[in-house]
């Protein structure tokens, strides 16, 4: 019953594209991430912005270690990066961004800001403030956006804030934004909470809720692809069970054939479709926790549904309906 047959290389197939299907979703939900917030200046939607006459005092005072960002903005293009404990990092062209604990002053810079650049001992410097930053990298994407007009500043000795400047607190997490922003007001009650402005695809469309059921049809869709193709899969061996069980063999080890056979298909067709998307170059967007969780969700679905049609075919047995 382990034996390859016709039918098994169609349900590779077949969840090899399911595979192929749920990945190139992925690279589609980045992108789009990526121009969303090229779009909102490099903001996400749920950021929020606080303005504090006194935040030099506390602005180097120790947060708890969280997945948010701290930005000072003091234009227009010029924005200071005054914690970054979540390692977040813009969508870059070239180079590398800098980390929260580099060393020195760095810069990373929108490709419309190269003109305000000048080389110094073979590296790029961009001044501010009368002091020059090492341009580490440029940010962006290959289209333009209003992030190539930014210049993202790192200067561990940055102490004095303006004190009209906006800081704006970001993450990906909403919760992580109001826990951080509250923790921040009860600790310093000058503290002023701005209305944040979205922009691009955030002020001109409901992009969270679009997302949102987006995101629920695909995997709705997907679940019944699963399901439907088990079900067909299913109906296949239904010959082999009933010739299985004339021979004497017990139902929990049918039971557990189905369930390795079904498995053995279901990883053999990841690891086809996740090599073909390999050679075709998709590989830097694809992380080994979205396969492995994927295969798991593949191979949970198909145990329980093959499970549940045994169990009740059990019952049929038991009340004289001939069913395999």
């Amino acid at each position: 019953m382990l034996t390859l047959r016709i039918r098994d290389w169609i349900c590779i197939i077949v969840f090899g594209m399911l595979y192929a299907l749920f990945f190139l979703f992925s690279v589609y939900m980045q992108k789009q991430g990526e121009f969303q917030k090229l779009s909102n200046n490099l903001y996400t939607g749920q950021h929020a912005a606080i303005v504090s006459p006194e935040a030099s005092r506390w602005a180097k005072e120790s947060l708890p270690q969280a997945d948010y960002t701290i930005f000072v903005e003091f234009d227009d293009s010029n924005r200071l990066v005054l914690a970054n404990p979540g390692g977040w990092a813009p969508p870059m062209l070239s180079g590398e961004f800098f980390a929260d604990t580099e060393q020195g002053r760095k810069a990373v810079i929108g490709k419309e800001m190269i003109p305000y650049t000048q080389e110094i001992s073979g590296s790029r410097y961009i001044d501010f403030g009368g002091n020059n930053y090492e341009v580490t990298g440029m940010l962006g994407a290959a289209y333009g956006s209003s992030a190539d007009y930014l210049v993202l500043l790192h200067n561990p000795d940055f102490t004095v804030v303006p004190p009209e400047s906006k800081m704006v607190v970001d993450s990906s997490e909403p919760s992580v934004v109001s826990q951080t922003v509250r923790r921040l007001m009860e600790q310093n009650p000058n503290v002023r909470l701005l209305e944040s402005e979205r922009q691009g695809l955030f002020r001109t469309a409901q992009v969270p809720l679009l997302y949102r059921l987006l995101v629920v049809e695909f995997y709705f869709l997907l679940l019944v692809s699963v399901v439907a193709f088990n079900r067909y899969w299913y109906e296949t061996e239904k010959k082999y069970i009933f010739v299985s069980k004339l021979l004497g063999v017990s139902e929990s080890r049918i039971v557990r054939q189905l369930l390795i056979k079904c498995s053995r298909n279901i990883l053999m067709s990841g690891g086809f479709s996740l090599i073909s998307l390999w050679l075709f170059g998709v590989r830097p967007l694809i992380s080994i926790r979205d396969v492995v969780v994927l295969t798991a969700g593949f191979i949970g679905i198909s145990w329980l549904f093959l499970g549940m049609i045994r169990a009740y075919r059990g019952v049929l047995g038991k009340r004289g309906v001939i069913d395999g």
